[in-house]
């Protein structure tokens, strides 16, 4: 029972592989990963890959994602949230609410983002926050990424709801997206600064906080309880076009092995199922070939009940 996905509702305070490391030992698997990483400020959803799901982590990874946002207006953060040191400060201006909503078109669709200085991004091998802890400026590093939608949120009353020159934001954004560059881009646009007081994630892909369990329920659950919680590796995927494959053809993917395949619809990623409806892995449809990415260690030896 170590190889699928586990859905963790993440406490404030805890690294995302922290979690994922107390998830892996729980369950006794031989590696854990996740489909993306929250910092220790953040709250909320985290998918946790254990075992062989680990491998499919980079399918996961650019998943669609929605976050509830708190924005506190007034301030800039050398680390773009509430744990920086404040390097700007400006009284926010009048009509606050009505300001920042007309600029939130300017944040959607496909733009260009560039990540926070404290960072898990890396130059010449370093990552970023590692660099900036030290005193050293880094280029910054900007990249396309494509933002969904982004709304003004009513004020969160369990969590200090009503403060002064503090907004809430639903977001619904692609993996990369980085909240607290948003909270210090519309800070710099309205000319006041801001930074990123709470966040939690609610969705990932198809998964939601609602279904996600906190590390202490899964730390004192039963086996039923456990086995219960672990999701079957292909649920962590996005929507993949599916590929049928004979088991003599599964069994020749998992060794490595190409096979022709029809493209007429393009070069694509695919997920690979049995007849039966077994998972088997995942492959490119590219230049007339179908290649295995990733493919579970059962398609490599099984030669039965495919």
């Amino acid at each position: 029972m170590n190889d699928g996905i586990v859905l963790v509702d993440k406490p404030r305070g805890v690294s995302s592989s922290r979690a994922a490391s107390v998830v892996k030992k729980i369950y006794g698997a031989n590696k854990a990963g996740h489909g993306g990483a929250l910092d220790p400020l953040a709250d909320g959803l985290l998918v946790v890959m254990l075992g062989q799901a680990t491998s499919f982590a980079r399918f996961a990874l650019g998943a669609q994602k929605s976050y509830l946002a708190k924005v506190q207006f007034g301030a800039q953060t050398e680390t773009d949230d509430s744990e920086g040191k404040v390097i700007f400060q400006s009284a926010p201006p009048p009509g606050l609410q009505q300001r920042a909503q007309a600029l939130l078109p300017e944040f959607c669709g496909e733009i260009m983002q560039t990540a926070p200085q404290y960072s898990a991004l890396k130059h010449n091998g370093s990552p970023l926050y590692k660099l900036a802890r030290k005193g050293e400026h880094t280029p910054n590093k900007t990249r396309n990424i494509r933002v969904d939608e982004i709304t003004v949120a009513e004020p969160q009353t369990n969590d200090g709801g009503g403060e002064e020159n503090v907004l809430y934001f639903n977001i619904r954004a692609q993996g990369g997206f980085y909240v607290r560059a948003f909270a210090r881009d519309i800070g710099k646009m309205l000319k006041c600064g801001a930074h990123l007081s709470a966040l939690t994630r609610t969705s990932s892909g198809a998964f939601s906080i609602k279904n996600a369990a906190p590390l202490d329920e899964l730390k004192n659950a039963d086996a039923e309880t456990l086995a219960r919680r672990l999701l079957p590796i292909a649920q962590a995927l996005p929507a993949l076009p599916k590929t049928e494959l004979p088991p003599r053809d599964i069994i020749k993917m998992g060794g490595g092995k190409q096979l022709p395949a029809n493209n007429n619809n393009g070069d694509m990623i695919t997920s690979v199922y049995t007849p039966a409806g077994r998972f088997a892995g995942v492959a490119m449809r590219e230049g007339g070939a179908l290649k295995p990415l990733r493919f579970l260690h059962w398609t490599r030896t099984e030669t039965n009940n495919a």
